[in-house]
């Protein structure tokens, strides 16, 4: 458990050096009210990653097929 948990967190690392999300946040926090564009930037950031991730888990037949039979 704890070998996946290691290797997650440097596959963590890497993803978070992201030179195009390293420029964007170093302009919006150039902008006026830069904390909450900042905050809105980081949090679109993470819902993008995560629905892939559930996309990519879960398969997009699958993800979409859940939706269709409510």
């Amino acid at each position: 458990m704890f070998e996946l948990l290691g290797t997650l967190a440097a596959i963590a690392l890497l993803d978070s050096i992201n030179p195009n999300a390293m420029t964007v946040q170093i302009y919006l926090l150039s902008t006026p009210k830069p904390i909450p564009r900042s905050i809105a930037f980081i949090f679109g950031d993470f819902l993008a990653a995560w629905l892939s991730g559930m996309l990519i888990a879960l398969g997009v037949m699958q993800f979409v097929s859940n939706f269709s039979d409510r």
